[in-house]
């Protein structure tokens, strides 16, 4: 990649990232015994497999793109070991230009492609007006003494054109790789494998990302993610809370049928709160099913304690009973769920208020009714 930074730091340093999210995505892809090399060979490489030519540019690919013919002229030289390597990869973003010779490319056999890029050279030469770095460029590749390297490279040259910009990149290599790691840690996966690879063990001067050192730290990685799993989801904190839209609800009336106003306040936040947990963090299938079957466990317990409660008020003053009745229960630390460790008790309050709310399942009842 040394001579590609422009006086656009800004793009530069995105070409960089989109490079290093290129280098991530192979080293997913890597099997027993395999390597990375990242700046090497070339911008990324797999000995013996590959070698990526990683470019991220806006414009068409066109017939004289120099991405192209830079590439080329790169892999011909003869520091460049292209018998280690089956294919030639030239990886850009770039869309490849309706005219160009190269939008069938991968399909084209090496004589094709060779008369292709001869014709463009003749063509080109035959220009009244030329650009002396694509002249240069022309006459090193069609080079006769270069002309048995040319015909070795021509057949295993791949053009992987329109690829994903490095934000899609990532978003894809989340959705492909990272299923197992919780969905609030899936950035954090991605970012410390980058991490990884961008810290490597130089050795021999090669920057070198081993399939057993990569599947070690995605292993070690995903333990730490998924361990950190079992904290509960941080609470969603909701300003300038509307009470006036809730004070209609079943378990508001609930609430006043005993007298308790003044818990109202508390009763709405712990309600809206915990909705809004379960809806903005897109709970699994999994962990709904668990939720339901700890909302049995309240609404089974609720049942037993007023039951006992009520047998223990019969001579008390009611509304005071049911008052009391209302905190011991509303106050209890929660039970644990799903995997968590623990349970926000705000968590629970917010989930009984939504069961008092649903009076076709649930018989969550604050009025110790003497009847």
């Amino acid at each position: 990649m040394t001579g590609k930074i422009t006086n656009n730091a800004s793009e530069s340093t995105k070409a960089i990232v989109h490079q290093f999210y290129v280098a991530l995505e192979k080293c997913f892809e890597l099997e027993e015994g395999e390597s990375v090399y990242v700046e090497y060979y070339g911008d990324v490489s797999i000995d013996g497999k590959s070698q990526i030519e990683v470019k991220k540019f806006q414009r068409t690919l066109t017939n004289l793109d120099h991405n192209f013919w830079n590439t080329l002229k790169n892999w011909m030289e003869d520091k460049f070991p292209h018998e280690r390597f089956k294919t030639l990869i030239l990886c850009t973003t770039q869309e490849i230009s309706s005219q160009s010779v190269f939008r069938s490319w991968n399909e084209n056999s090496f004589d094709i492609r060779l008369k292709d890029l001869t014709d463009v050279c003749c063509k080109y030469f035959n220009q009244k007006k030329r650009d002396e770095t694509t002249v240069k460029l022309l006459n090193y590749i069609f080079d006769k003494s270069r002309r048995e390297k040319l015909n070795s490279i021509l057949p295993k040259i791949v053009i992987q054109s329109s690829q994903k910009y490095y934000q899609s990149l990532q978003s894809s290599i989340k959705d492909r790789f990272a299923k197992g790691i919780p969905r609030s840690s899936k950035d954090q996966f991605i970012r410390g494998l980058l991490g990884f690879i961008i810290s490597p063990d130089v050795t021999e001067n090669k920057w070198e990302i081993t399939n057993e050192k990569f599947s070690k730290e995605v292993e070690d990685l995903t333990a730490i993610l998924k361990k950190d799993s079992i904290i509960f989801p941080q609470k969603i904190e909701l300003k300038n809370i509307d009470d006036k839209k809730h004070l209609n609800s079943t378990f508001v009336k609930k609430i006043e049928d005993i007298d308790y106003n003044e818990v109202i306040p508390s009763a709405i936040s712990d309600y809206i709160h915990t909705n809004m947990l379960i809806l903005q963090d897109n709970w699994s299938s999994t962990r709904c099913k668990e939720l339901e079957q700890y909302k049995d466990g309240i609404n089974e317990a609720h049942a037993i304690k007023y039951r006992q409660t009520k047998r223990n008020s019969q001579n008390s003053n009611i509304i005071n009973a049911s008052k009391d009745f209302y905190d011991n229960f509303i106050g209890e630390d929660p039970n644990t769920f799903y995997i968590y460790n623990t349970v926000p008790p705000y968590f629970r309050r917010g989930l009984i208020q939504n069961m008092a709310n649903d009076i076709e399942k649930y018989k969550i009842e604050w009025k110790l009714n003497n009847e």
